[in-house]
């Protein structure tokens, strides 16, 4: 058969690590569609207004955490994540999401 399910959108949980100008990007283990993610695409900008996402490179599906230096040193910018299983089908996109208006100083 073929596999024509979507995996679900991961739920990221966002922190600022402001000294360090880095995003600690983390989201669980998929429990109820789909625990065959084969990667996950990250799309990034810098801020919300912006017109188009930069594609970010993909993470392994094994992962659950990934640690993000914006360009600018920031700390801060838009993310937008979608799983991928292996049978190449796409998640929704997760919610989008902004991070870092805590870390002006």
């Amino acid at each position: 058969p073929i596999d024509t399910t979507r995996p679900c959108a991961p739920f990221v949980n966002p922190r600022e690590r402001c000294a360090e100008g880095q995003i600690l990007l983390e989201w669980p283990e998929p429990r109820d569609c789909g625990r065959d993610i084969a990667f996950y695409q990250i799309f990034y900008k810098r801020f919300e207004e912006d017109a188009t996402f930069q594609r970010l490179p993909d993470v392994p599906g094994n992962l659950r955490s990934l640690l993000f230096s914006p360009p600018d040193g920031s700390a801060a910018g838009c993310f937008l994540f979608i799983a991928v299983d292996s049978s190449g089908n796409l998640s929704q996109p997760a919610q989008q999401f902004c991070v870092g208006d805590e870390c002006i100083f």
